[in-house]
């Protein structure tokens, strides 16, 4: 059977206009106007795993659904710059000519600090701060029960009038401040209170009542105590107020 390979010549169409009859030719080979397209690249910013450039036409279309994560953090949604300040579009939206036929646009993924997992921090330093000032005042106060005003030196040839006396134990902290006696008082612990803490030191109010041989009387000691990551102490320091 003989197949032509010549295109099909154009047909002819009258059409009636005011009374008369006008002759003209439709070409049917001519193509159809192809759609104009554009890519659009995801990117995780941060995130991980991995998603496929679109293919959108210039007209409208769905954005692709995410498919990357981050550990700690929620997806919130698409923007046109790394840092949030261009455009947004949530996940699916439809949008529509985001760069020129056969240009490129780029969504970079935007991310936010799960609640859920802020609200597991915040309990976890709140009892880490509970732990570390309730160390640090325990110290504090078992140091004023057991410990004299380390401010009073005593001269060797000073009248103790009957108080008691203690050397102070080699590589102590007196010692290493030159003190090598001191006067024993009797310290009854009041009360106490958490004055600041930045983390690492931990400052204290220790009310008293000191007794010596001949002598009764309240006395209020600033402690700065601090603490290590344990909430263990590693060093102090106290002055009477």
């Amino acid at each position: 059977m003989y197949v032509s390979t010549q295109p099909p010549a154009p047909q002819e169409v009258s059409q009636e206009a005011g009374g008369s009859t006008a002759v003209g030719l439709v070409d049917s080979t001519s193509p159809e106007t192809e759609a104009q397209t554009y890519t659009i690249v995801f990117n995780p910013n941060g995130g991980d795993g991995t998603m496929q450039a679109q293919t959108a036409a210039s007209d409208s279309v769905n954005l692709d659904l995410n498919a990357f994560h981050m550990q700690d953090y929620v997806f919130t949604g698409w923007n046109t710059q790394a840092d949030g300040s261009g455009a947004s579009y949530s996940d699916g939206q439809a949008v529509s000519a985001l760069a020129d036929a056969g240009g490129t646009a780029t969504l970079y993924a935007r991310w936010e600090k799960d609640p859920a997992v802020i609200a597991a921090e915040q309990a976890a330093a709140e009892r880490a701060k509970q732990e570390r000032e309730a160390n640090a005042q325990a110290f504090a106060e078992q140091v004023l029960t057991n410990w004299p005003d380390k401010s009073e030196e005593v001269p060797s040839d000073y009248d103790t009038k009957g108080r008691a006396m203690k050397y102070a134990a080699p590589g102590s902290k007196l010692a290493k401040e030159g003190i090598r006696e001191v006067l024993l008082w009797a310290s009854h612990v009041n009360s106490s209170q958490i004055l600041d803490d930045d983390g690492s030191v931990v400052t204290i109010r220790v009310n008293t009542t000191q007794a010596g041989a001949d002598v009764i009387e309240d006395r209020s000691f600033l402690f700065h105590v601090t603490m290590d990551e344990n909430a263990l102490v590693t060093d102090y320091d106290y002055e009477m107020e």
